[in-house]
């Protein structure tokens, strides 16, 4: 979950028009809902385990032998890239400087 203050609302709008545009790539955060109250609007988001900032500064530890290796985390971060900019909207993630580690997130999928 999310929640911005109301003189960000014109930049979560703007957010989550590029995150409903994006939403059906397995490598970009799923975008599920966006509420509002007299404080604050939220926007719910698929729960991320880590970012990759944590990874890369060693605060992963529970469940670091469950997550992939720096290679396949690269990877699958650059096929997300590849999709936002098959969309045409990869150059506005980079340009408004929403594509950088601390917003790389990072999910956990176990098998039962």
């Amino acid at each position: 979950m999310k929640r911005l203050l109301p003189g960000c609302f014109s930049l979560a709008d703007r957010e989550v028009a590029l995150l409903r545009e994006s939403d059906q790539h397995a490598n970009v955060v799923r975008y599920f809902c966006t509420e509002q109250d007299h404080l604050f609007r939220y926007i719910a988001l698929e729960l991320a385990t880590a970012t990759v900032a944590d990874v890369v500064e060693g605060r992963v530890t529970d469940y670091a032998s469950s997550l992939p290796s720096s290679t396949e985390i690269m990877r699958q971060a650059l096929m997300g890239l590849a999709h936002l900019h098959s969309l045409d909207i990869g150059k506005v993630w980079e340009r408004e400087r929403l594509v950088k580690k601390t917003l790389c997130f990072l999910t956990v999928v176990t098998v039962e």
